[in-house]
């Protein structure tokens, strides 16, 4: 389209602002809404790319808007059925997902004229209110008040889905400390100069996200959920040993834990003598989860590969 734009005459007629438009749209944005509407990622992560973009382009609400139309019509002709229709919205695209993508459009269009922080914020009470988890969270409850609370329950929350009212009375069961680390962990932004309101003072980075939280989380909400929360109060927690936390780095990690995503807590906890769940560090910005056993955990030792062993014994 930049090349050699005769060869696209629908484009090469358009207006010069027009044309900014397509251009914004077809560009590499590195967002995942999936993320944002299953509360999965630090709003770093989540928009960072997004909002690079908008910056250099200069974009406006518009033209983001333009680009989740282009979004959807793009994905409803992935496998183009004329005849039948939007086969893949209809019979094979959750509509339960669907629906939710669509309702956060809006809130992702102030992306332009918003940081990163406020726009997620501003989806995530958005979601509290209509769950009815404002009515839920009381002064009786255990932790409440806590910095980072409001939106470390939101995001699991929208992490739980169909569980969601199972959210707040785990987190009232949980031990101090892992509410404490959810409450720091997932309320940190990840990006210098912003932060969550209901977390004025937590700072600093790099910022953690679990990735496939949401998978191990609807897997056992229904009858585990604050087991499942303590879990993931370990992982956070071992992340951050393997990447301290400073107050003059931003930007995020990710926590792989593709390994426990279809499990059990039961399962996870039900270890055979030598074996263990482990931290292993992937290069300067991943790590994953891992089942070793003490021969495995010992030779990575020796060749310098950082790990963390989640202490699961006391859960």
């Amino acid at each position: 389209r930049d090349m050699f734009p005769s060869l696209l005459p629908s484009y090469s007629t358009l207006i010069d602002a027009d044309k900014s438009v397509v251009r914004f749209a077809l560009s590499r944005m590195n967002f995942n809404n999936g993320w944002l509407v299953q509360g999965e990622a630090p709003p770093g992560a989540l928009f960072g790319g997004f909002k690079t973009l908008i910056r250099s382009q200069c974009a406006s609400q518009n033209d983001v808007s333009f680009y989740f139309l282009h979004w959807l019509t793009d994905l409803a002709g992935a496998e183009p059925t004329p005849l039948q229709g939007a086969e893949k919205f209809v019979l094979k695209f959750p509509h339960f997902v669907l629906h939710a993508f669509l309702r956060s459009f809006p809130e992702v269009w102030k992306l332009a004229d918003h940081t990163e922080t406020a726009v997620l914020e501003s989806y995530l009470m958005q979601r509290w209110r209509e769950l009815g988890l404002d009515k839920e969270y009381t002064p009786d409850t255990p932790g409440y008040g806590q910095p980072g609370s409001v939106v470390t329950l939101a995001r699991l929350a929208l992490q739980a889905q169909r569980h969601s009212n199972q959210v707040i009375p785990a987190f009232a069961k949980l031990s101090p400390e892992a509410r404490a680390t959810l409450c720091e962990e997932m309320a940190r932004t990840g990006i210098r100069g912003q932060a969550f309101s209901d977390a004025p003072n937590v700072a600093g980075g790099p910022a953690i996200l679990v990735y496939y939280s949401p998978a191990f989380l609807q897997k056992n909400a229904g009858h585990d959920c604050a087991g499942c929360m303590e879990i993931l109060a370990e992982i956070y927690r071992q992340g951050r040993a393997l990447w301290p936390l400073s107050h003059h780095m931003e930007g995020s990690v990710t926590l792989q834990i593709a390994e426990i995503k279809g499990l059990l807590t039961t399962a996870v906890m039900t270890l055979v003598e030598g074996e263990g769940w482990y931290l292993v560090k992937k290069n300067s910005k991943e790590a994953a989860v891992e089942r070793l056993k003490a021969p495995a955990a010992l030779q990575l030792q020796r060749q310098g590969v950082q790990a963390r062993r989640l202490n699961l014994g006391s859960l």
